[in-house]
């Protein structure tokens, strides 16, 4: 599952004269595609608010590569500065998502772009669905970590225009993509527990039991790499 370079198209060409931030960058996906593209901006700018992730990039050593924590609710460029801004996969996870599009919309350059996503859908939740059915099949059904209202295309819309975007200069589209049950496997051990919290609150004792041990079955059969499970994310595309 790698979207970096369906994001990358959404914006204009990188060029020489360029100045990129990968924002709330993570292990630096975005930037990673930058390099393996031979591009080779003005500047490359790498942040996020997690000193891990900051140090797994740097770890990487690659040339050209400004690598800083900072939060992305509180970026410490000047005004005007990216020619081009990318936040993949992490506006919805800020405490105030709309002071960090404000951010966003601060930084870039007049003319610039911005592409941000958030997510539309994932096949994940299918394995604790199948756990619930099981132990309480009339409870209704987890989707996920995220609130509901995530899902729609009009949240990531309203959340930039919040930052400064104008409606006419935000668009919004889907792309898809999948992944093996094996590779993903990481990522729903991290947030087993908060979503077994979330799906069992207010259960019995009894029931929170006969809930893990299915759960923990499901996950490995689900995780096996015969099972794919999809997402698709919303990417948007603003000019300021």
């Amino acid at each position: 599952m790698n979207f970096a370079p369906a994001l990358i198209a959404l914006a204009p060409p990188i060029t020489y004269t360029s100045v990129v931030l990968d924002n709330a960058c993570g292990p630096g996906v975005i930037t990673d595609e930058i390099k393996t593209q031979s591009i080779s901006p003005a500047r490359l700018c790498a942040v996020d608010i997690s000193p891990g992730m900051i140090e797994t990039l740097r770890q990487k050593a690659l040339p050209g590569v400004e690598a800083e924590v900072m939060d992305a609710q509180k970026l410490s460029f000047p005004d005007d500065t990216f020619t081009h801004s990318f936040t993949n996969m992490a506006i919805f996870l800020l405490p105030n998502p709309e002071k960090g599009a404000a951010e966003i919309y601060r930084t870039l350059k007049p003319g610039g772009v911005a592409v941000v996503t958030s997510i539309k859908h994932v096949g994940w939740p299918r394995i604790f669905q199948a756990a619930q059915r099981t132990v309480r099949p009339e409870a209704p059904l987890f989707n996920g970590m995220l609130a509901e209202e995530w899902a729609t295309k009009e949240k990531l819309d309203a959340v930039l225009q919040a930052g400064g975007f104008l409606s006419d200069d935000i668009s919004i589209t889907t792309i898809e993509s999948s992944m093996q049950g094996a590779l993903q496997k990481p990522f729903v051990d991290s947030i087993a527990a908060a979503a077994t919290a979330m799906i069992t609150e207010g259960w019995s004792k009894e029931e929170k039991q006969q809930f893990d041990l299915v759960l923990q079955e499901q996950i490995q059969v689900s995780m096996a790499d015969s099972q794919v499970f999809e997402i698709v994310v919303w990417a948007a595309a603003a000019r300021k």
